[in-house]
């Protein structure tokens, strides 16, 4: 069974879970750098059978998306494509008016499908925007 957990970054609970990853050079080297996270930060927290699945964060301040990651074993399954959606509920339940991500061109259809569009492109990156 597949469940999805909501965390501010000030819960203890959400580092339990999350904060070995933080220090995994694999996850580090998808996510594109160092995840980060302060007090205007939510994330979503995929579990299965009580095992991290995948998460993502949204950084509510800077209305942007981030560090959306599945762990391999569960890929290909829709969980991303799910976290997405889950921080979009969550980013109109909080009041925001727009959210941005900045993507790799292969995640370009999961936002697309989702109602983003694409703002502009700096080096590998594909920055793109959704109004709520």
């Amino acid at each position: 069974m597949i469940d999805f957990k909501i965390f501010h970054h000030s819960d203890d609970e959400l580092w339990r879970y999350i904060g070995r990853y933080g220090y995994d050079s694999s996850v580090r080297s998808e996510l594109g750098g160092i995840m980060s996270s302060d007090d205007s930060t939510w994330w979503v927290v995929t579990i299965s059978d009580s095992e991290v699945a995948g998460f993502a964060a949204l950084k509510a301040k800077k209305r942007t998306l981030s560090h959306l990651y599945v762990l391999p074993q569960f890929r290909r399954r829709g969980i991303a494509g799910e976290l997405i959606a889950r921080r979009i509920e969550l980013a109109r339940s909080i009041g925001l008016p727009f959210v941005k991500v900045a993507i790799r061109p292969s995640r370009i259809k999961h936002y697309v499908t989702n109602g983003f569009t694409e703002l502009y492109t700096r080096g590998k990156w594909h920055w793109m925007r959704l109004d709520l």
